[in-house]
């Protein structure tokens, strides 16, 4: 079973085809979503489909995004029977027109900051991450991977000088989205994640070293003229 290409939109044409051995003489093809192997089959005797995203939505009831898995047997005719041959593996073909925005973690419990961009369940493709402030994009493109649950998303792992580059800056506020090709020269766009407010590192804890350092000297300048003054005396 092939089908392409394996990530469409609803108003692309996507090819589907049931392939056979050479030598075999091949009745009609069967094709079939999500195993429903005896449920709205769509027959060929070409063992070819083309059919467009949204016609294929059409055909298995469901709405993008979505990821579909397609397989398909063909028959062959013995003596006036139509036999089945083995089914095939499933092929995943993902239809999607409107991205769900991705939702973004951050820990920033150190300096060197975790952010985790997940992807929606129903985008089941390998997507591109990228990650971005209020002043534009960071120079950060991740491709997505899964965790052992299950999870589909981008990490990201960047330092706190790389988001606050001016230091006048106190707030930054970081977001995600991530992108799907479709067409050999398209890319999808999901929309942003929500906004994550981080903070700048506090500067009380210098302000205070300082502080006192300056006291410090202050005291021992005093000290020192006092115990002169003694000594003339």
């Amino acid at each position: 079973m092939k089908v392409s290409p394996d990530v469409a939109r609803e108003s692309n044409s996507v090819h589907l085809n049931c392939e056979s051995p050479a030598d075999v003489t091949v009745f009609q093809c069967h094709f079939y979503a999500n195993g429903e192997k005896y449920k709205d089959i769509k027959l060929s005797s070409s063992c070819d489909l083309n059919l467009t995203g949204a016609e294929v939505l059409l055909w298995t009831g469901l709405k993008s995004p979505v990821s579909l898995h397609i397989g398909c047997f063909y028959t062959i005719d013995v003596s006036g029977v139509n036999k089945p041959s083995d089914h095939s593996p499933p092929v995943t073909l993902t239809i999607l027109d409107a991205l769900i925005k991705p939702i973004m973690s951050v820990d920033d419990s150190s300096d060197q900051i975790s952010i985790s961009c997940l992807i929606p369940e129903s985008v089941r493709t390998d997507v591109t991450c990228n990650l971005y402030t209020e002043d534009g994009p960071l120079t950060h493109r991740r491709h997505s991977q899964r965790t052992q649950s299950g999870e589909h998303h981008c990490l990201f792992y960047i330092s706190l000088s790389e988001i606050f580059t001016h230091k006048q800056t106190v707030n930054k506020h970081l977001s995600c989205d991530y992108s799907v090709r479709t067409d050999p020269e398209m890319n999808l766009i999901s929309p942003r994640s929500d906004l994550f407010t981080i903070t700048a590192p506090s500067t009380n804890t210098t302000s205070q070293t300082t502080t006192a350092a300056m006291t410090s000297d202050a005291v021992s300048t005093t000290v020192n003229t006092t115990n002169t003054r003694a000594i003339v005396a």
